[in-house]
């Protein structure tokens, strides 16, 4: 046994822990008492002597029906406490993987972070991991985080190995069906969102709507997935390649020289002609440890176009030497420690949109939960249009950061319809 106990009185025991070399002092409860069954509690000594006699002195003390549960409480940390102590420790190591560590961590602390760690059990920790089943990515990565602050527990022993819990294993949810938007919800979308904006009482909540509507529009282009993902593009993850057919000139704006800028010309289809715009993604699902790692996608000339115009609106707002429609070009070094989607009324990175776009399905009169569509509607959009165009599955999946097993499992009825000829 890991334990030897000496008893002092049937109710009173000290003992020492194969991991301590001081004694701790075990009570067991009074009769009819409605407070903790036991409590154990170290003397902080490894004296055998010293240790009896804080043990009786305890006991003296126990008389005191709220004592007891004074003490349990004192010596009992939340997972809060736990948690923050994790946090710090994670600080330290240099780690990508740790960010989302450290997220989850708070996101645990602020559901149940009063929760005494020794009335943290499977129940508690169970329910919590059911709110993400739907995702096996989300259920892994609280799992850890839950190990994490239990171990911790472990090492400072507040509790033993025995004591400790098990993290339960929960069912991963069957993945619901892809929902994209169909013709009828982006033709209502595009009717409705300049009223959506200018009916705005204040002139940030304009300029947030202002930014979603490009925001959206960015989303459907690239197929990027909204939240985290999106809202941590600075201007300094773009990159501008060199086109052949770009037509270069000189500009001058305000009696000032500007060489050698890109001047885009309109293609048959009304879109800019212009250098290949490439755009690294540094947050979110990328699928590496490493802090410094990216993923690289292509930014087409609609989305470039929503860019020019939150640039144009919010970022360089009332600059008079913007040149035509081209601002990124001209401002990617001087805006790049600046966040694309980020309103300049707010030190918030990330805007809320998934609320933001609750209350346009709302204004527009569109059941968005009845109906199964999100802000990530339009990434299944973008795949979905790309499968149609009959783009490389390969390449979608390089540019929406997810693997063609993926697409397959989730787009193969769609796959399948498309291609039905092959099959007849």
């Amino acid at each position: 046994m890991s334990e030897t106990f000496i008893k002092l009185t049937d109710k009173l025991y000290i003992y020492k822990d194969k991991k301590s070399k001081n004694f701790y002092v075990y009570l067991r409860k009074k009769e009819g008492s409605e407070s903790e069954r036991s409590i154990r509690i170290s003397t902080r000594t490894s004296d055998i002597e010293q240790a009896t006699r804080k043990a009786w002195a305890l006991y003296t003390n126990y008389h005191d029906s709220s004592f007891i549960e004074e003490v349990s409480k004192r010596k009992q940390p939340t997972v809060k406490k736990i948690g923050l102590k994790v946090i710090e420790l994670l600080m330290i190591e240099d780690k990508k993987i740790n960010t989302d560590y450290i997220r989850v961590i708070n996101e645990i602390i602020e559901k149940i972070g009063s929760t005494r760690i020794k009335k943290l059990d499977r129940i508690i920790v169970k329910d919590y991991l059911s709110e993400f089943a739907n995702s096996k990515t989300q259920l892994t990565i609280r799992k850890s985080c839950f190990n994490k602050i239990i171990n911790r527990a472990i090492d400072e022993k507040i509790i033993t190995e025995a004591e400790a819990i098990k993290v339960p294993t929960v069912k991963l949810k069957q993945a619901d069906t892809k929902q994209m938007f169909n013709h009828e919800h982006l033709s209502i979308f595009s009717e409705n969102i300049d009223n959506f904006i200018n009916e705005a009482k204040r002139e940030s909540s304009r300029d947030k709507r202002f930014i979603f509507k490009h925001y959206m529009t960015f989303l459907l282009e690239t197929g990027a997935r909204s939240g985290e993902e999106t809202s941590h593009i600075k201007f300094s993850d773009f990159v501008v390649e060199e086109k052949e057919n770009i037509i270069r000139e000189n500009v001058s704006t305000n009696h000032q020289m500007i060489s050698s800028i890109s001047i885009p010309k309109l293609n048959k289809k009304g879109l800019i002609d212009r250098d290949y715009v490439h755009l690294k993604i540094t947050a979110g699902k990328i699928h590496s440890k490493s802090k410094r790692s990216f993923r690289e996608i292509v930014v087409n000339s609609k989305a470039l176009i929503a860019i020019n115009e939150i640039i144009n609106k919010i970022h360089r707002k009332g600059d008079k030497s913007i040149h035509d429609n081209h601002p990124l070009f001209q401002f990617k070094n001087t805006l790049k420690d600046s966040y694309l989607f980020k309103s300049n009324h707010s030190n918030v990175i990330n805007q809320q949109f998934e609320r933001m776009f609750s209350d346009f399905c709302e204004y527009c009169k569109i059941d968005h939960k009845e109906e199964a569509i999100s802000l990530y509607s339009f990434r299944h959009s973008y795949i979905t249009n790309m499968l149609k165009a009959k783009k490389s599955p390969a390449l979608i999946a390089a540019q929406c950061g997810t693997s063609i097993e993926m697409i397959d499992r989730y787009y193969n009825k769609l796959t399948t319809r498309m291609n039905r000829d092959e099959l007849l």
